[in-house]
């Protein structure tokens, strides 16, 4: 709902559920992964840093976007790229391009995206993003048939930067555990902190901790750095850069809200966090009560809501002011909704109905467009 609104989301998980993944680099690679046809026309140099399928399986702290090149063109806007390749199987496709970051990039690089239902154009702003793979959108392909983006400069100046573009969520290739082995599942149902070395986040966004490994830790305490990487208000470090994407709020979505005697409803929680490290404001400046009031609007629309539609005495719970790491370490407002709890019979008749949960989609959409409003 927020995309079609015209908003752009980002998720530390990957979004594509599928198990098919195509990469297409201008640095060769060997993995089942990598493939397809890498071309460009026009003044281009070899860049140092740049993303690289280089291994089937990534162990320790292998970041794919360091191990490899990317190209930069020159200042003439007649430069273009072209990736392609065939796919195997029809179906829908998450679409990812990744590039560099300099001062002097176009903030109008011009993508188009060949699908089966035709051509879609994309303005990207490279100055910011640069080293992680940026969602274009989900598009439709024909087995046998070609898929294709290409990049040029447009109407837009500055340089460009070419470097992978990635079709389809693909499988889990991080390794863990004394036996270094991989999940064997698709990516989109892992946790975050797998997802998010294979985006190119930094070591201390998905293991920031000294001790032994602990993937259950990680997983919950990467979303909330990951925002500061993203939107370069690291939480940890203010003078880090990270991607300088801008990042307007931060949502966990959760149900695990515990178990609730008989037949009656857990109901909805909303959590903040006013303090970190005994600061009130964001790294922009921000007071980090607009966490509260981002709380208090989607809770408030949904409980109304769901009483109207479902439930009449569907429970608001309280708004906790909680040092939970999703909303303490986040650079940006951010909340946790507990919107009901899947391990309640009570909760979960209504969980499972499909329009309640459209419902309940459209509601939370309300009231973070109340909150930025």
């Amino acid at each position: 709902m927020l995309e079609n609104a015209g908003a752009y989301v980002m998720m530390p998980r990957e979004r594509d559920l599928g198990s098919d993944e195509y990469i297409i680099d201008n640095d060769s690679s060997q993995t089942s992964r990598t493939g397809g046809k890498f071309s460009y026309s026009g003044k281009w140099t070899v860049a140092r840093e740049g993303f690289a399928d280089s291994v089937e399986t990534i162990c320790d702290t292998l970041n794919p976007f360091l191990a490899g090149t990317s190209l930069k063109s020159g200042k003439n806007g007649k430069s273009s790229a072209e990736w392609s390749t065939t796919i195997v199987k029809e179906g829908d496709y998450a679409v990812y391009v990744a590039y560099r970051s300099y001062p002097e990039s176009s903030e109008n690089a011009h993508y188009c995206v060949e699908h089966s239902g035709g051509c879609s154009e994309f303005l990207v702003n490279q100055r910011i993003g640069g080293g992680t793979w940026i969602y274009l959108g989900d598009f439709h392909f024909t087995a046998g048939a070609a898929a294709c983006v290409r990049l040029d400069a447009g109407e837009g100046s500055g340089i460009l930067s070419a470097d992978a573009v990635r079709i389809g969520g693909g499988r889990g290739n991080i390794a863990r555990g004394p036996a270094e082995e991989v999940s064997g599942l698709p990516r989109g149902l892992e946790g975050a902190r797998y997802s998010l070395q294979w985006y190119g986040a930094p070591k201390k966004v998905w293991h920031h901790w000294d001790e032994e490994e602990n993937d259950y830790r990680d997983d919950y305490t990467s979303r909330g750095l990951w925002t500061g990487w993203v939107s370069g208000g690291w939480a940890m470090n203010r003078k880090e850069k990270g991607l300088c994407i801008p990042l307007d709020l931060a949502l966990a979505f959760h149900t695990d809200a515990g178990v609730a005697k008989a037949d009656s409803t857990v109901g909805t929680l909303a959590i903040y966090t006013l303090r970190c490290d005994s600061e009130r404001e964001f790294s922009d400046g921000r007071d980090r009560i607009i966490s509260r009031l981002l709380c208090d609007y989607v809770q408030s629309q949904i409980v109304q809501d769901l009483r109207a539609d479902y439930k009449a005495d569907w429970n608001r719970r309280g708004i906790w002011d909680k040092s939970y790491s999703e909303c303490r370490t986040t650079s940006v407002p951010a909340m946790i909704l507990e919107l009901l709890s899947h391990q309640n019979f009570g909760d979960m008749k209504y969980g499972l109905d499909p329009a309640f949960r459209f419902s309940t989609a459209r509601a939370v959409y309300k009231g973070i467009l109340k909150t930025l409003a």
